[in-house]
């Protein structure tokens, strides 16, 4: 793996190194695979003009519904 930090090589050491990249990896987990999964962003066919864009704003307005009245299973919460 290759990586790229602003860090002083002081403060960039092995384990504050993984710890950024398991960081990186919680956002995926935690936004992609809602988005994948429960709405199915993968499947969409919409790929020209802005329609991916502005789909993609529809499926962000209930995820962050859910999560503000403290869902912290999207897809229970959509049932």
């Amino acid at each position: 793996m290759l990586g790229v930090t602003n860090l002083p090589a002081t403060l960039a050491g092995p384990r504050r190194l993984a710890e950024l990249v398991r960081g990186e990896w919680s956002i995926e987990s935690k936004d992609h695979y809602v988005r994948d999964v429960t709405f199915g962003e993968d499947r969409c066919k919409a790929r020209t003009t802005s329609a991916p864009s502005i789909l993609a704003t529809m499926r962000s307005y209930p995820i962050g519904a859910l999560r503000l009245l403290n869902f912290t299973n999207i897809a229970d919460g959509t049932r």
